[in-house]
């Protein structure tokens, strides 16, 4: 990432793109992080999550992004909110349109989760504008 930056930055083409902080958002990220931008590869992810009926408190979430690229999945909440912290990301609790996978992703939890006093609720993560010039200046290969 730091070299895709360091190539932007010097190419008159593409030097608007970069922002100084992104020096400092790379260095912020951990490697499943940095995984899982590499992995995005559409507009929107469908998220869904096991709350309790008691309290609301989420048990569970789960998404696609980033899946099958051998992350921590026990630690994709942490870095989920890390990449919201650092604002390359978004979510939404706005389902008005079927997100691809939505469906599967909750068929996957009622199984995990039968019987229990819990539901799932979802929405979508979205990639910022800020996200995606981070993604085009340092993530996605360049053709030199």
């Amino acid at each position: 990432m730091f070299e895709n930056l360091l190539a932007s930055s010097m190419d008159r083409d593409t030097a608007a793109g970069t922002h100084p902080a992104f020096v400092s958002m790379i260095s912020q990220l951990t490697p499943d992080e940095a995984r899982i931008l590499k992995s995005i590869d559409q507009e929107e992810y469908a998220i869904v999550h096991v709350r309790q009926h008691s309290d609301r408190r989420v048990i569970d979430s789960r998404t696609r992004l980033g899946s099958g690229r051998g992350i921590d999945e026990t630690r994709l909440a942490e870095y989920l909110q890390n990449l919201m912290r650092l604002g390359l990301i978004s979510t939404s609790s706005d389902r008005s349109r079927d997100i691809d996978g939505h469906n599967a992703l909750v068929e996957s939890l009622a199984v995990e989760y039968p019987g229990r006093n819990a539901f799932t609720d979802g929405g979508s993560i979205r990639v910022t504008p800020l996200g995606e010039r981070f993604l085009d200046v340092c993530v996605r290969p360049r053709i030199r």
